[in-house]
């Protein structure tokens, strides 16, 4: 991984960093607590994207997320399940594309402590998985 993408993953880590310590030393409530959650999994989202783009790096799946993907569980990096998980936390990413949802985001029960935990898992999930595929030959087929 060239040094600027490390210092650009390692930069949204610290924002999503503070975003959490927002979310869990503090009382926030409410709409805040909702913005919070769907920024906090929208950062996640991001870095799981770089992230398997550089690990799928030189192989013809990597255009494309879902591809990337399909990928990695034919890899056997993840299994169905984490990718499963992958999926819907791009899913969760990709709502920053406002023209893209159909109701209104205010008091969506889809901002909550509930999915945030879920994001979290997958994410580090994800890392576990590819730390684990680095340290064998999985990721040099």
């Amino acid at each position: 991984m060239d040094s600027t993408l490390k210092d650009n993953i390692a930069y949204t880590l610290i924002l999503a960093d503070v975003l959490h310590w927002n979310l869990v030393r503090t009382d926030v409530k409410g709409t805040a607590e909702q913005m919070l959650t769907k920024a906090h999994m929208f950062l996640l989202g991001t870095i799981v994207e770089s992230l398997t783009k550089e690990f799928i790096k030189g192989r013809e799946a990597g255009a494309c997320y879902k591809k990337r993907l399909e990928a990695l569980e034919a890899m056997g990096v993840i299994d169905a399940t984490l990718r499963s998980e992958l999926e819907w936390l791009w899913a969760m990413r990709n709502r920053m594309h406002l023209f893209l949802i159909s109701e209104a985001e205010y008091n969506l029960s889809l901002y909550s402590t509930f999915t945030h935990n879920r994001a979290v898992k997958a994410f580090r999930a994800l890392l576990a998985a590819l730390s684990a595929a680095t340290t064998t030959d999985v990721a040099m087929t």
